[in-house]
């Protein structure tokens, strides 16, 4: 049984959320709710390849227990709606720098025009064409683009953490210290250590031929820069909250 308060994380595709969940269940005593669908959700969904639907009804019917799929864009209100229900859970969301999110998003568009593809779309392509959307999700039926995506999402992280009690990480932070960022959430949800201190995870999550080292490089280092063109830097700027990127210490790039 978990000791401290139970973990809620929410974050955007390709920000992290497969290896946060895995640091917080290797290093953390408190229990993190199911932010996927289990797998026999997963094996019936496989009898209709590219169908969501089946998806989205489950985490519709089953918000009340695991507060949602992890990338959706939080209703803050609806969990307020739960009263008690929530009284012992403490929330975790995770953020990533826009211009490196939407290299990774290019890479691994996961779920656009029904979780038919995950080929690069280009860049340019999620800046300019709608970003359609499955129910689960709960936004609109399509963002205008891929950082409108970002700027929602990440909006309705900060409202999250004006109403509950929450916790935001960057993953840029998280790389860079792991066991700095995992220890807020320790003492935060009065969680333990269960291997008695903490544990990295060597390995990416996704990409098995790189490790922590890599990933410090490439977002501590900002290596990703050199992939953005001047044009493509522009237009990302004029889709980007700018008063989300001051919230959380990102520069505007070419400015």
């Amino acid at each position: 049984m978990g000791t401290g308060k139970k973990l809620k994380l929410y974050g955007e595709r390709n920000t992290g959320t497969r290896y946060l969940t895995q640091l917080l269940e290797h290093n953390l005593s408190s229990v993190v709710i199911r932010g996927v669908v289990p797998r026999w959700a997963t094996w019936i969904q496989s009898l209709s390849p590219g169908k969501e639907g089946f998806r989205d009804t489950y985490f519709e019917r089953t918000f009340a227990h695991n507060l949602g799929w992890k990338h959706s864009q939080v209703q803050v209100d609806r969990l307020l709606g739960l009263g008690n229900r929530i009284g012992d859970v403490y929330f975790v969301a995770l953020v990533k720098n826009p211009y490196s999110w939407l290299l990774s998003l290019d890479k691994r568009p996961y779920h656009h025009r029904q979780g038919l593809t995950v080929d690069s779309m280009g860049i340019e392509t999620l800046l300019k064409s709608e970003w359609p959307t499955v129910g689960r999700e709960n936004g609109p039926r399509a963002y205008r683009d891929a950082i409108d995506l970002w700027n929602c999402k990440v909006g309705s992280y900060l409202e999250l953490a004006n109403r509950l009690p929450t916790t935001i990480l960057t993953y840029e932070a998280l790389v860079a210290d792991p066991a700095a960022e995992l220890d807020k959430l320790r003492r935060a949800t009065g969680s333990n250590w269960t291997q008695g201190r903490f544990e990295n995870l060597p390995e990416s999550t996704k990409e098995k031929d790189k490790d922590s080292a890599y990933y410090l490089d490439y977002y501590g280092n900002e290596r990703w820069r050199s992939k953005l063109s001047d044009e493509v830097i522009a237009l990302i700027n004029t889709r980007l909250s700018h008063t989300l990127m001051t919230e959380f210490g990102y520069s505007l790039l070419g400015v």
